[in-house]
């Protein structure tokens, strides 16, 4: 694509060389005729008003018809050459004025209305000349025909290169048609102008004689002017009756386009085409439809008002099939469920509706289903809820290609929940085995990323007897009532089936009211002495009903029951009051490090408030160990909360580095106070070289500075010493003691009976 810069310095065209030459040519003859001007020869007053009108005249009719400008400007100056033989060059002068000064107004763009003014001007010289030399002995008559003969033929002549030039070689024959055409038709007018001429050089070149002969080329250019207007208005109609009604029906667009151009605009054949025809006058409709609309050979050309108006109708026509789709797409969402793309339940229950209202005949009841997907909430807690998204968008294919194969009409009730209905034909035996397809078709594995899962659902079914006719609403809904009654029956007769009773948040805060939530501390370890820095709290839950809640398990609850801060607190209450008393048996304090999500790292967390202010008044060091359930970006604002509490001598740390829970990006992102790395970490051995990817990122928290590093998971002496060659500060594990109570943790602190890592190997391990 051409910048302006090079558009301005682009090499001109042929057609751009041509224009320019005719353009020299009409100059030279201006200046020649300049030259033998002279202002006593100026023509009369009616030469010059005929000089004048004429050309403007014939440019309100021109797109009428075609021919006619350069017919009425030829006889212009022809006649008044007649008149005034001795002004030639003054008359060429003035009537090349009236030419350009037309060309320029009516015509666009300017480089194309000089061009063809520098035609006519060439031309007008000719006709001069061809008056002045040749006498036919006809006077005047015989001299203004032969004239305008030659004017038109040259009019013909230089305006054909430019067809050429524009339409290219290959269409020649059209072009040298077309301008035989103009030539034929304007043969035509002259002769009739010098036949209404003629008269009025025959006795007197009187004034009211050629006035009386010019009048019939008024009255046909008034005539022509009547129909423009007439046309106008006619198109006004159209677009006024076309607009009133849009959009227009979404149903019957193309015909009501169709029936506007056919009652508005003269033509043969109006029609939807999938491509334009020759001759025919068109407009898009979309990529692949056109309107077109076509007249009998012979017949008057297309105007410009008709050219407008198939646009603005067609411009209408476009608009209202956008309009129609998006209804179309507005009452498809209004209707189906995004996800699957199943029916929206109270659509569905209105099309059952309407299948249970027909006839009484046996052979014709309505089966319907209810669907539960098995053990779905333990897929949500594996893959997430995206995976899980995807497996309910493919059982939905799958229940819309069953409902398209054999008559069934499936909706999402909710959640993993289906509802469907179809008419069963035969007994309850036949409707039972379409059950069974309908399970068999749902068992089918399911590709989800890189794991294939196998989604089995319970089915409740329902048979509609009797359906008769005006089946109320309430009946139906007891139908569907039925079906999910049946549904949680086959559920409960399922092995290990367990029914839930109460939500999430229901478990979590009777947890929280009845002190269900408990904490286990485990102790950190510095390598290089084996004293003990610091413990690590834990969040354990157990309930009478329940039993022991894992807990990712416990946390993920209660994350989705907006009260995982509540169970936080709960667990820093506790800890805060173990670590004081930790610091009496010890006589020095033990850093408390606290498990606490990205999630919950804000300004605005009133549980960090209670931290601060629990801090200040105890004086126990905490270490905040930020976990990622999902990833998270670390920003200015958690940056600058961390140097805040800081300041109240609340560390903050990386939990699980290495891991899936934790991104490596996260490095950077400040100076941590401790950076814990996963347990897996130290079991991986590649090919009896040990733990590399350890090794490498020991390397990486170097580059960082980040010395304070605690390793996890450590449980034999070797993992031990491999640790600390790797120079890292702090670990945990088994090794050292497993997850206490308080009491137990206080007690080993008393005693300072720490255990040892024992000697095994790690490929034992």
């Amino acid at each position: 694509m051409q910048t302006w810069r090079e558009h301005a310095v682009a090499q001109p065209t042929t057609l751009d060389r041509y224009r320019l030459l005719l353009v020299i040519v009409a100059v030279g003859v201006l200046i020649g005729a300049g030259a033998h001007a002279s202002p006593d020869d100026l023509p009369g007053v009616f030469s010059l008003v005929l000089i004048v009108a004429a050309p403007v005249a014939g440019r309100l009719v021109a797109p009428r018809v075609p021919g006619v400008y350069s017919v009425l400007s030829g006889v212009a100056l022809a006649d008044a050459a007649a008149r005034d033989a001795t002004a030639d060059p003054t008359l060429l002068l003035l009537w090349s004025m009236v030419v350009i000064a037309a060309h320029a107004l009516f015509l666009r763009p300017i480089r194309a209305g000089l061009a063809s003014a520098a035609t006519a001007i060439i031309a007008g010289s000719l006709l001069l000349i061809t008056e002045f030399r040749i006498d036919l002995g006809v006077r005047p008559v015989g001299q203004m025909l032969i004239g305008l003969a030659l004017y038109l033929v040259t009019l013909s002549v230089l305006a054909l290169p430019v067809g050429l030039l524009t339409r290219g070689w290959a269409d020649r024959g059209a072009v040298v048609r077309r301008n035989l055409g103009w030539l034929a038709r304007g043969a035509t007018y002259a002769g009739i102008a010098v036949g209404l001429l003629a008269f009025t050089h025959a006795e007197a070149h009187t004034v009211p004689t050629t006035v009386a002969a010019l009048l019939p080329i008024l009255a046909g250019a008034a005539c022509w002017q009547t129909l423009r207007m007439v046309t106008l208005r006619r198109a006004s109609r159209a677009l006024t009756e076309a607009a009133v009604t849009t959009p227009w029906p979404s149903g019957a667009v193309l015909e009501t386009l169709v029936g506007l151009v056919g009652a508005h605009v003269r033509s043969s054949r109006v029609a939807i085409l999938d491509a334009p025809t020759d001759g025919s006058l068109w407009a898009p409709l979309d990529h692949e439809r056109y309107l077109v609309v076509e007249r009998l050979a012979g017949d008057f050309g297309f105007t410009r008002s008709d050219a407008h108006l198939i646009a603005g109708l067609a411009s209408m026509a476009r608009g209202s099939l956008v309009y129609a789709d998006r209804e179309r797409q507005l009452r498809h969402q209004a209707l189906t469920d995004p996800l699957t793309g199943l029916w929206s339940y109270q659509h569905w229950l209105e099309m059952l509706l309407t299948a249970t209202s027909g006839g009484a005949d046996e052979a014709h009841q309505v089966g319907l289903v209810f669907l539960d997907c098995d053990g779905f909430k333990q897929i949500n807690n594996r893959y997430g809820h995206l995976e899980a998204d995807l497996i309910l968008a493919t059982i939905g294919d799958r229940l819309r290609a069953l409902g398209a194969e054999i008559g069934w009409c499936f909706a999402r009730f909710g959640g993993d929940e289906f509802t469907g209905w179809m008419r069963a034909e035969g007994d309850a035996a036949a409707f039972e085995k379409r059950c069974e397809e309908l399970a068999d078709v749902l068992a089918e594995p399911i590709t989800v990323g890189q794991h294939s899962v196998t989604v089995t659902a319970s089915i409740g079914r329902a048979l509609a007897r009797r359906p008769g006719a005006g089946v109320a609403r309430d009946t139906v809904e007891d139908l569907v009532e039925s079906a999910e009654i049946d549904m949680r029956r086959r559920k409960l007769r399922k092995p290990g089936a367990i029914l839930t009773q109460h939500s999430d948040r229901d478990v979590v805060q009777r947890m929280l009211a009845a002190g269900e939530i408990a904490v286990a501390y485990q102790p950190l370890i510095t390598l290089a002495d084996r004293e003990v820095w610091g413990c690590e709290a834990l969040l354990r839950g157990h309930t009478a009903s329940l039993g022991l809640i894992p807990p990712p398990v416990l946390v993920e609850s209660a994350s989705q029951a907006r009260l995982l801060d509540a169970v936080t607190g709960e667990v820093m209450q506790q800890a805060i009051t173990v670590a004081e008393q930790a610091r009496t048996v010890c006589g020095r304090p033990i850093t408390l490090t606290l498990n606490l999500e990205v999630e919950q790292f804000h300004d605005a967390s009133e549980l960090l408030d209670r931290l601060v202010a629990r801090v200040d008044a105890t004086g126990v060091p905490v270490l905040l160990e930020l976990a990622e359930r999902e990833p998270m970006p670390w920003t200015r604002e958690r940056d600058r909360l961390a140097d805040e509490l800081a300041t109240h001598g609340i560390g903050v740390g990386l939990d699980d580095l290495g891991s899936g829970e934790s991104r490596l990006t996260l490095i950077g992102a400040r100076h941590w106070d401790l950076v814990k790395l996963d347990r897996d970490l130290l079991l991986e051995n590649h090919r009896g070289q040990g733990p590399i990817v350890l090794r490498h990122l020991m390397g990486i928290l170097d580059v960082y500075q980040l010395g304070n590093t605690l390793l996890e998971g450590i449980e034999t002496a070797e993992q031990e010493q491999i640790a600390r060659d790797l120079g890292v500060r702090y670990g945990q594990g088994n090794g050292y003691g497993a997850a206490m109570g308080g009491a137990d943790l206080l007690a080993l602190l008393g005693r300072g009976a720490l255990r040892r890592p024992a000697a095994a190997s790690m490929r034992s391990k």
